[in-house]
């Protein structure tokens, strides 16, 4: 999206259809956490038997957030903290994986609360094979261990097309007659000659058909204003000069995959996380 920029890991971007109106999305999610700060993710068992269980959210620390509302607030672009609000994602789902030599293996899956900050629950038991390697992961092991959060985002692309010119000669090679067809023809060649120009103001990111779906209903309304011009009484001077500007948006469901490493998620000792039962 061309708008998009980030701040401390949090990727924000302006609503198009409000001014000064911004919305937020979380780089990666979190683990939920105790009173102590503690991620709530424990395992425990001890044989052959053990269970699994991990909580995370899919949000941003609220220090972040009061900062980027700050920051927002210095340069004008919104006017107060409720001008700032979490993007309208939609959570398709969020997996608790785990890679071992032979593979990553979907340990959980987790529908999320559904609201912000999508909260994830999972529950699993795993073998004492699987336990090892996620006794690992509390320990340090690098992306063997992981949450991954499936979502889409509607995202709207703005597209704003300029036309314009001088059609005074219009009358040399048309008439009232003439077909649309024959006018099409011949304004696009005063747009390879350059008398009539084109500006284009779209998002980097809008879908091609759309910018070329806009462009066509721009030479299309051009076509009209010339016959316009052509009319008996109406190649005068003073409305020779051809201005036509078509602005259209387009709704796009973007897909994104958040992920963040268990490993760390420990602040403190994460055997404190791990009950053998004998």
């Amino acid at each position: 999206m061309k708008n998009m920029q980030t701040y401390e890991g949090i990727d924000f971007y302006p609503d198009i259809s409000q001014k000064n109106k911004y919305y937020f999305i979380p780089a990666q999610p979190m683990p939920q956490t105790d009173s102590n700060g503690d991620p709530m993710i424990s395992i425990i068992g001890g044989g052959a038997n053990w269970f699994l269980q991990a909580s995370a959210k899919w949000g941003a620390g609220a220090a972040k957030i009061e900062e980027l509302t700050k920051r927002l607030q210095e340069q004008g672009l919104i006017h107060s903290p409720m001008d700032l609000s979490p993007a309208p994602l939609k959570v398709e789902k969020a997996e608790l994986t785990l890679k071992t030599d032979k593979g990553e293996k979907i340990l959980a899956t987790s529908r999320s609360s559904g609201q912000y900050p999508f909260m994830a629950i999972f529950n699993t038991s795993v073998s004492e094979d699987l336990q090892n390697e996620i006794v690992a992961a509390f320990h340090g092991k690098k992306e063997a261990l992981m949450v991954r959060y499936y979502a889409t985002l509607a995202l709207e692309y703005p597209v704003a097309m300029s036309l314009s010119g001088t059609i005074d000669v219009a009358g040399d090679y048309l008439n009232e007659g003439s077909s649309t067809y024959d006018i099409a023809i011949w304004l696009e060649e005063q747009i390879q000659k350059g008398s009539v120009t084109i500006d284009y103001e779209p998002d980097e990111n809008a879908p091609t058909q759309l910018v070329e779906g806009v462009k066509k209903k721009l030479k299309d309304e051009a076509v009209i204003e010339i016959q316009r011009f052509l009319r008996p009484g109406k190649m005068t001077p003073d409305t020779s000069a051809l201005k036509v500007r078509v602005e259209e948006s387009i709704t796009v469901p973007e897909s994104i995959v958040a992920a963040t490493d268990v490993s760390v998620w420990f602040i403190n000792n994460p055997d404190d996380h791990i009950k053998v039962i004998a």
